[in-house]
């Protein structure tokens, strides 16, 4: 274990980093906090009671012109979702490492300048996408690839989203596209997880009177396609994946927590009452405010690692960039039924 110590800071202590991300970092042996920055008094104070003989500023930009007097290695980002770019370039600028909240940017081209600044300075910069990040989809994956070395054939996402958001988020005006962005986010980080390189195929959405939203996607690669479901206005947050092999057995993850691997085996020349499915499952077990907050202990703990050893993040900017471009496209392109 290396023993290195990196200085952060946050900025922004809205409820996100608070509740998500606050006892992660603090729990990471190779992070410490040195500095918080909030515009709301509320928040800086609710900060202080956790945390206190550390700098506190009442706005990013003073906090980041403090960075080298601090000796700050790296920032948290997770403020009103229009200033992202704005504070992670800055940031970049000051020479500091950044991991920043999604949406990093709803348009591909905002991110360009930030992408360069990150290479000229050999800094890492990433999105914390947390999906992929979860140990039950490292794991899964690392069985099929790995262990088995079997290749999915069809991908299944279905999500359901509770509520609808606010007509005015992340700098956008129209509700639907809104709407869809942030059912959009996760998914299509998690798909390309999983695809690599891939194509959307075709995209439908239907809207029902109740204000529920339905999406269907369907995406494809060289060797397999996936289709994704995702409904908004739900009752509930829960993500059911689930991927076909080439020999025809079957993983599950439910929640991003549960894994199910179901063998292809034949019942030829069983009896019916034996016919029970023998399947290998894995439980992440109970998680710090339940399985949503899934993937945001492993996202801080990877972000400081590459860090440490020098090594480019999954979720990084290059990658941020593509994805934007496909939900873009996919936002001009949907076929309303």
């Amino acid at each position: 274990m290396n023993n290195k110590t990196l200085k952060i800071g946050l900025i922004g202590f809205g409820r996100h980093t608070e509740r998500s991300m606050f006892p992660n970092i603090i729990a990471n042996n190779n992070t410490q906090i040195v500095a918080i920055a909030d515009i709301n008094p509320e928040r800086i104070e609710l900060a202080k009671s956790k945390l206190s003989n550390i700098a506190y500023f009442d706005d990013g930009e003073s906090l980041l012109n403090s960075s080298k007097d601090l000796g700050l290695d790296a920032v948290y980002i997770s403020m009103t979702p229009e200033l992202h770019v704005t504070f992670m370039e800055q940031a970049l600028e000051n020479n500091l490492h950044v991991l920043v909240e999604k949406p990093v940017a709803v348009y591909p081209q905002e991110l360009d300048k930030s992408i360069s600044l990150s290479k000229e300075k050999d800094l890492i910069v990433a999105v914390d996408t947390k999906w992929r990040y979860t140990k039950a989809s490292r794991l899964a994956k690392d069985h099929l690839f790995k262990t088995l070395s079997l290749k999915p054939v069809v991908f299944n996402l279905n999500v359901t989203f509770p509520t609808l958001l606010d007509s005015n988020l992340w700098g956008l005006n129209d509700s639907l596209e809104i709407t869809l962005y942030d059912m959009f986010i996760h998914a299509f980080d998690y798909m390309e997880f999983w695809l690599g390189d891939y194509e959307v195929v075709s995209s439908y959405l239907k809207k029902q009177q109740d204000g529920k939203i339905f999406v269907t996607c369907i995406l494809k690669n060289k060797s397999s396609y996936a289709v994704l479901n995702l409904i908004q206005g739900s009752e509930e947050y829960v993500t059911n994946f689930d991927c076909t092999l080439e020999d025809g057995s079957k993983l599950t993850i439910k929640n991003l927590t549960d894994i199910s691997y179901l063998p292809s085996t034949s019942w030829l020349g069983t009896e019916g009452s034996l016919r029970d499915e023998s399947k290998l499952v894995w439980n992440q077990g109970r998680l710090y405010r339940g399985y949503a907050r899934a993937g945001y202990s492993e996202i801080w703990n990877e972000f400081i690692n590459c860090i440490i050893e020098n090594k480019k993040m999954e979720t990084n900017l290059t990658i941020a960039r593509k994805e934007t471009e496909v939900i873009r496209k996919v936002l001009n392109e949907i076929v309303e039924l």
